[in-house]
């Protein structure tokens, strides 16, 4: 009985996540085909597709995150920000992606003072995006903040030193504080992240009438300057002094440019020592100082120059590969200025070594001893963002408190280690954020109770271990809280009493295990406290006498086991006491010898007898002795028709070599049938048909 309704348990779980997971891949594909729209301009129609995904949906968040967007570019902000909005109450893995839609429909929509807002917040989370700060950068601007702008542009820096635009920005804010090394440097940058794209040579130009002298208000008038230009004001003069652009003055490359010659003077002249907490000296002058070191400076003036159309600039790209992939090499000092980070831990700012992964999103940010090993706090992270673990390295091994979290920024788990070692207190917890599992290590071993909840956070299991095993009290639960099974584990086996409740708290079975095997005493209940079942188990196998009964207290059953298989005399009762059946079984468990089953009047309705397991012989018409109806062979072949005490037919069909063949029927007491099917070898087989009272059918299955 219980192994029936595990099964049952199976089925439904089974479906319902084979229903989950067919609702995925059609939501799958709405959202997919929406984004190709996107990508083809198609932005009505893609919006109708994305509103075709089920709030229930598991991937609802996703597809708000891209409809978001679409209304980005649809300029309808209010539903941009309304629909982000919405994702954003929900955990998912699109967080960053619904903050940045958000903000940046704000920004559009002519409130930038919300738009920072929503950065803010969104940086405290994801402090190591370089979009959310170049789009809080651009904000900014938009307010004409200049000052955080710059901080801004120059986060987004420190977090994707090879995102151009964060260059490009810079540079021009520079350009327009009249600070031009260090517009030159940031502008540079750009164009060698970006040497021939659609906006290469708008900068280019941008900066070919810088190094002449002219500023390009297209771009932003003069601003005053607020940045601290110390380390490179003696280099501006000459820049601003045009000294360079004199014709006695040899470039490094025969191009007639004036940033060719301003950036030939720039490179004999970068400053020869650093000046602290200086960005453009942390981030350019490596770069350049390199550029210059492995004398490269003429692949570098040909790739900022590649944009400019010219055919003596593609010839020498064409025909100098090997010094532009050197050039390109020293793209690494780039790297420098992300190298490091500092973090907020056990109360004080430490500065961690970065890592990142192949797609440039940060991996890891700690630190290693001499011998490589890693030491002391340590965070690692999703590449989407969201913190994945963090907690305390010990000569490369794990000790202390660590939590991890899941891609929707969501605390999964804490464990304590010692030595890389489990030990102490264990925590998980469902995406709920209700507690999942509780527990406790003693040196990488389980010990004491452990305990599962669901996800409303209500205990379902609770079980005692002893060095790693299952060892003590087990209790399993309903979603009431009321207990479903308690039991007794020995050494990983259940021993003892097992009582199984129904959910309102009355005792269902009560059962005795020994060593995971039942033995002893089984007794199961009705609901309403009488008596179900009353047998014997002996190592996990049925020994002697077992009864059942009815729900009214009469007796349904009376069966015999020896060593779990059924023999001797079986006799079953109908609810109102009147005997049933009667059939004997040999010591092989199979039917032997005379069966007789009775009308719930007491009429008799048939015989049958058995020869190990094969129907020989049925005799019924019991309704009139003097003219019985008598079927069979002695092979077991012979078709039959089996009648009511009064003599109405209640089935007909047939068997072949003692078992159930061919077709069978089954009939209504007006005559009509009620069921017609075929078998083969005594199974199913084929069409099941049943039948109303008035001959109409009701049902078609197969087998």
């Amino acid at each position: 009985m219980r192994k029936y309704h595990l099964i049952y348990l199976s089925v439904v779980v089974c479906c319902f996540s084979l229903t989950i997971s067919a609702q995925e891949q059609v939501s799958d594909t709405l959202i997919s085909e929406g984004v190709k729209l996107y990508d083809e301009g198609k932005y009505n129609e893609a919006i109708s597709m994305f509103r075709q995904v089920d709030e229930n949906d598991s991937n609802y968040v996703w597809m708000l995150t891209e409809l978001s967007m679409t209304f980005l570019q649809t300029q309808n902000y209010d539903s941009a920000i309304y629909y982000a909005g919405a994702g954003l109450q929900l955990p998912s893995p699109y967080r960053q992606s619904l903050m940045r839609n958000m903000g940046t429909a704000y920004l559009a929509a002519g409130n930038p003072e919300k738009s920072v807002e929503v950065y803010d917040e969104a940086i405290k989370l994801y402090p190591y995006s370089y979009l959310l700060h170049f789009n809080q950068g651009m904000t900014y601007l938009e307010m004409k903040d200049y000052p955080s702008a710059v901080k801004s542009l120059q986060e987004a820096i420190r977090c994707n030193p090879f995102h151009a635009s964060s260059h490009m920005r810079l540079g021009m804010l520079m350009a327009r504080q009249e600070q031009y090394t260090r517009a030159l440097l940031s502008l540079e940058t750009f164009l060698a992240l970006e040497p021939r794209s659609d906006r290469s040579n708008t900068i280019l130009v941008f900066m070919e009438n810088l190094s002449s002298g002219h500023l390009d208000t297209t771009y932003g008038d003069f601003i005053k300057p607020f940045s601290d230009n110390t380390l490179f004001e003696e280099l501006d003069g000459l820049i601003k002094s045009r000294i360079a652009l004199n014709d006695k003055y040899k470039p490094a490359i025969k191009f007639n440019a004036s940033i060719v010659k301003q950036t030939t003077l720039l490179m004999e002249m970068l400053p020869a020592t650093d000046e602290a907490d200086d960005f453009w000296a942390e981030t350019y002058l490596p770069l350049f100082r390199a550029i210059k070191q492995e004398e490269l400076i003429e692949p570098f003036l040909y790739t900022i120059l590649a944009s400019a159309g010219k055919e003596d600039v593609s010839k020498w790209m064409d025909k100098n590969k090997k010094p532009l992939e050197s050039f390109y090499e020293t793209g690494k000092f780039l790297n420098n200025i992300r190298k490091t980070r500092q973090v907020m831990a056990d109360g004080k700012t430490l500065t961690l070594v970065t890592a990142y992964d192949d797609k440039g999103n940060l991996s890891s940010l700690g630190n290693s001893d001499d011998g490589g090993a890693e030491q002391g706090y340590w965070q690692y992270f999703h590449p989407n963002g969201e913190l994945k673990a963090e907690g305390h390295f010990s000569k490369g091994k794990k000790s202390g408190m660590w939590k991890y979290y899941t891609t929707d920024g969501l605390l999964e788990s804490i464990e304590n280690l010692s030595n890389g070692v489990l030990n102490g207190e264990y925590i998980s917890y469902h995406p709920t954020g209700k507690l999942n599992a509780t527990g406790t290590f003693v040196n990488g071993m389980v010990e004491g109770q452990v305990t599962w909840r669901n996800i409303f956070g209500i205990p379902t299991k609770s079980l005692m271990y002893k060095n790693d095993t299952l060892d003590g009290e087990a209790r399993t639960f309903y979603s009431s809280s009321q207990p479903m099974e308690v039991y007794t584990n020995r050494k990983s086996q259940v021993t003892g009493k097992h009582v199984t409740y129904y959910a309102f708290g009355q005792e269902g079975i009560i059962a005795s295990y020994n060593q995971d095997s039942q033995d002893g005493e089984y007794l199961e209940y009705h609901p309403n406290g009488r008596l179900s079942v009353k047998g014997t188990y002996v190592k996990g196998k049925e020994q002697g006498e077992w009864t059942y009964w009815y729900s009214n207290g009469r007796v349904k059953a009376v069966r015999n086991y020896n060593n779990g298989v059924i023999n001797g005399l079986v006799r079953t009762f109908y609810m109102n006491g009147v005997l049933e059946s009667e059939t004997s079984y040999n010591s092989s468990g199979k039917q032997d010898g005379l069966t007789t089953n009775y009308d719930q009047a007491g009429g008799k309705l048939l015989e049958e007898v058995y020869k190990d397991g094969l129907n020989i012989k049925m005799t019924t018409g019991f309704n009139n002795p003097a003219n019985l109806f008598v079927y069979g062979s002695d092979n077991g072949s012979f078709s039959y028709k089996v009648y009511s005490y009064d003599g109405r037919i209640r089935s007909e069909g047939s068997y072949d070599k003692g078992l159930l063949a061919g077709e069978m029927r089954f009939y209504y007491n007006n005559g009509n049938i009620r069921q017609k099917l075929n078998l083969k070898n005594g199974q199913y087989d084929g069409e099941v048909i049943t039948f109303y009272p008035d001959g109409k059918t009701e049902s078609i299955s197969y087998y």
